[in-house]
């Protein structure tokens, strides 16, 4: 508990104005993320928080969140050419600001 993507994952629902609602996560059966709601549902305490796991094998059945992903990535992609255009290099995958390219594009 504690880990760097559970605080950011309340951050952006207190930014919302969510960290007193009752929330939903849907999710799938990957172990990392489970083991990050859980972290969530801990650090959110009282708050009623709600987990809906699709079916074994069944992608279609997180079509908007798969969707949100794609746009997400789309929209990374395109901050880093932008960036590496204007400043005339090109950025490695692993640099630091890729992570930030990523979270900014999730913000926005």
């Amino acid at each position: 508990m504690g880990s760097y993507t559970t605080k950011r994952v309340i951050g952006f629902l207190r930014d919302l104005g969510l960290d007193a609602t009752t929330i939903t996560f849907k999710a799938d059966q990957e172990p990392a993320l489970r083991s990050l709601i859980e972290d969530v549902k801990q650090r959110r305490g009282e708050v009623r928080t709600v987990v809906e796991e699709s079916p074994v094998g069944s992608p279609q059945s997180n079509g908007r969140a798969e969707r949100a992903v794609q746009t997400v990535k789309a929209q990374a992609r395109t901050l880093k050419i932008a960036l590496e255009e204007r400043l005339g290099v090109e950025i490695d995958e692993g640099h630091r600001v890729v992570a930030w390219l990523v979270g900014h594009a999730a913000s926005l």
